[in-house]
């Protein structure tokens, strides 16, 4: 095991020629979800640097890609990068040159298809991964990708017009009940399940038996993501609900039958079927940990699976999203986690999801 004593921040254009902007200053990023029920929305970044003079020539929807290299002793150990658009550029000029600045404002894939409009039509029975792929298609910059198993889910009949693309892509996911992120200009779409078994794996504990160390955990409250009332609605369809609870939450769908949205209203309610506080929060410094386990949680190509030990307790938990900031100084990420018990569904011959009586069945 190495520590990460360093890590730096390496900035580069990558549209047409690579070329690197020198004088970064920081790094804040803000990718994925904070809550399970949270829609999908894009990732935004800011990066701020000194001497204007020194930037390559940069446009509108240029990609930037921002690498984080730990160093340890000097040497360079793992690193991490992440694929960005230009949305905004920001030049302040002071008194002096020497103490003018910059700022570059920068999106994931999700901003792609938020700011597009999309024309098409989707047949009754079409695969939700297909559908979403269908979107996703329609944006000429835009790529998609499934990671794990293929779906069973189907779809109803849906024709767009002018439609928002994240609007039609979101209902697709809602149906799915599909983990999305987003990096570059790709989607990787997870299907139902497949995101908790494709998590990668990294242990938190404040007694210095697991690979990093934290500093501050939060625990939810009581209702920070229950429901025991689920409302389906089915564009151009009928409504299914789950429970009768008073604490509700409502989703749009495409669901293909009155059977697929009831098979989805009691899935997603046994994920918000939760009322034990949880933690749902986290924050760590990334430097002076293990040069590899630090980046696991700020991955964008793929969910983490947080294994916490708090006081002699052990909870597992996985990522939503994450925010990151960067300086010369410091570089502390905060995870948004979603509790096991709310994904943790009977899995066949799984060390974890494999147990009985420590799991809950889904559909």
């Amino acid at each position: 095991m190495a520590l990460a004593d360093t890590i730096v921040v390496i900035a580069e254009r990558i549209t047409g020629t690579t070329v690197a902007l020198s004088n970064v200053q920081s790094f804040t990023f803000n990718s994925g979800r904070g809550n399970i029920d949270d829609n999908y929305r894009a990732g935004r970044a800011t990066l701020t640097g000194r001497v204007p003079l020194s930037l390559p020539t940069l446009a509108l929807d240029d990609y930037v890609r921002i690498t984080l290299q730990t160093k340890s002793g000097g040497v360079n150990g793992p690193a991490i990068s992440y694929e960005l658009r230009i949305t905004d550029l920001k030049i302040e000029y002071a008194i002096n040159e020497d103490a003018d600045t910059w700022s570059i404002s920068l999106e994931d894939a999700f901003g792609l298809l938020g700011r597009a409009l999309v024309s098409l039509s989707v047949p009754a029975g079409t695969l939700t991964t297909t559908a979403a792929e269908d979107v996703v298609d329609q944006i000429p910059d835009a790529a998609f990708f499934t990671v794990g198993t293929a779906t069973t889910t189907k779809t109803n009949a849906a024709t767009f017009t002018d439609a928002n693309a994240l609007d039609a892509f979101q209902t697709y996911a809602n149906t799915e009940w599909a983990f999305v992120l987003a990096n570059g200009n790709g989607i990787r779409w997870f299907t139902r399940n497949t995101w908790v078994q494709s998590a990668q794996i990294v242990t938190f504990a404040d007694d210095g038996t697991g690979d990093l160390e934290y500093q501050t955990l939060s625990f939810s409250s009581l209702s920070e993501a229950i429901a025991d009332k689920v409302v389906v609605n089915v564009r151009g369809g009928s409504q299914a609900t789950a429970g009768t609870g008073s604490i509700g939450l409502e989703i749009d769908s495409y669901s293909e039958s009155d059977a697929e949205a009831t098979n989805l209203a009691n899935y997603v309610k046994a994920v918000f079927d939760n009322d034990t506080p949880t933690p749902f929060e986290l924050s760590y410094m990334l430097t002076n940990q293990d040069d590899f386990d630090c980046l696991v949680p700020v991955n964008s190509n793929y969910p983490t699976k947080v294994e916490l030990t708090l006081r002699g307790s052990t909870y597992t938990a996985f990522t939503l999203g994450f925010a990151l900031s960067a300086t010369p100084d410091i570089v502390r990420a905060t995870l948004y986690l979603l509790p096991a018990n709310s994904v943790q569904f009977f899995i066949l011959d799984d060390a974890v999801f494999g147990r009985l009586d420590e799991n809950k069945l889904g559909f």
